[in-house]
């Protein structure tokens, strides 16, 4: 029973993130403390939040998120860096991991099945890399599927702070966000509330000067974040495009960024009606996740951790109704994934960026195809 039951199938999944979280944490334990750590970038910015120093360097690298992700890694400079650094990964892949786990119990109810077992092996090996170097992305991603679980179930108040404690993360989840606030007109007032305290709480914990003085910087970083987006190769489409040979101008990028968000509202808009709650949030996360990934002038390769989950439910929702093509390529997509640096390195002797934005639109086409097949009532 202990095998084949439900709970017995939970349990190993929690077995395999912790198998991971072990290994990560003894691999940080025997590497030097500088090597290949983004933890280090946050905690960067919590000392010089804590010091009073300016949080950028005017680069458009380094710490580039908000002044609000430097307060919330204030705790992590507390201890000797490899102590915190290592706390910070159990904390970082411990979020996901309960992210995963509220994601498959929406996705379950669909076929009553559990998922939570095959989809943490499929978000364990797409996420594996961002959870040894530490990136947030992994935790930002636990809480925007926290946050569509909450929605599922009409807790406007709960999504709402899931949501804006993962905006303080990274600016990504802005894409999720400002969905949920059309698609879900109740949560408008707990965002607002909760943004409110975003914006608002550093001044109570610094000089009012010096948190003015990092509004300004911050203003100023995004856009040099999109500069070197623009200059620099980054796994999204439009560097997938150049890879082709096809340049796109800037104001078409922006043209094209704003009429795939449009078709993104107007899609679940449309699909909302159409899928019951709990399978509706699924398809919300994964199309968000999509637009992000794909046309975030930054997108690193670890980002696409945010997809695992995502890849992970659909995989099983194929397997369940016997759609062998869906089945393959689902598995193909996971598989060229794992690959992706094998085969940049074997196609022009180093690692590309313009596979997993292929990948990732191949995802998107049969994500939609399967909400076209998909016979749920609202």
């Amino acid at each position: 029973m202990l095998l084949y039951g439900s709970w017995g199938r939970n349990t190993w999944g929690w077995i395999l993130w912790g198998m991971l979280a072990l290994f990560v944490v003894l691999n940080r334990s025997l590497i030097p403390v500088e090597h290949a750590d983004v933890f280090l970038i946050y905690r960067d910015g919590a000392l010089k939040w804590l010091q009073g120093q300016p949080l950028y360097d005017g680069s458009g690298t380094g710490f580039i998120y908000f002044p609000q992700a430097a307060v919330l890694f204030t705790p992590f400079t507390q201890l000797p860096v490899r102590w915190d650094s290592m706390i910070w990964r159990l904390v970082n892949i411990g979020g996901f991991a309960v992210g995963v786990y509220g994601f498959t119990r929406l996705a379950s109810r669909r076929y009553d099945i559990q998922l939570f077992l095959p989809v943490t092996i499929v978000s364990i090996l797409m996420g594996a890399s961002a959870a040894k170097l530490g990136q947030a992305t992994l935790i930002m991603a636990g809480l925007m599927m926290i946050a569509v679980m909450s929605l599922s179930r009409k807790n406007w108040w709960r999504a709402a702070i899931w949501l804006v404690m993962a905006f303080t993360l990274k600016p990504l989840v802005a894409v999720l966000i400002l969905l949920v606030a059309v698609l879900y007109p109740r949560t408008i007032i707990p965002l607002l509330a909760g943004l409110a305290v975003f914006i608002l709480a550093p001044f109570l914990m610094q000089d009012i000067g010096y948190v003015w003085d990092q509004y300004h910087l911050c203003l100023a970083t995004i856009k040099q974040v999109t500069v070197y987006g623009q200059e620099n190769p980054f796994a999204q489409l439009f560097w997938m495009l150049r890879s082709a040979g096809i340049n796109t101008p800037e104001a078409v990028q922006v043209i094209i960024r704003l009429l795939f968000a449009a078709l993104t509202l107007g899609f679940c808009w449309w699909l909302r009606g159409k899928q019951t709650p709990h399978t509706f949030t699924i398809y919300l996360y994964s199309l968000a996740a999509c637009y992000v990934l794909l046309f975030n002038p930054r997108t690193e390769n670890n980002t696409y951790a945010i997809l695992g989950p995502a890849v992970g439910v659909f995989a099983v929702w194929s397997f369940q109704s016997t759609r062998r093509l869906g089945i393959y390529s689902y598995s193909a997509i996971v598989a060229f994934y794992l690959l992706s640096n094998r085969i940049g390195k074997w196609l022009i002797g180093a690692p590309t960026f313009w596979i997993k934005p292929l990948l990732c639109l191949m995802f998107l086409i049969l994500v939609v195809n399967q909400s076209r097949l998909d016979h749920d009532k609202s």
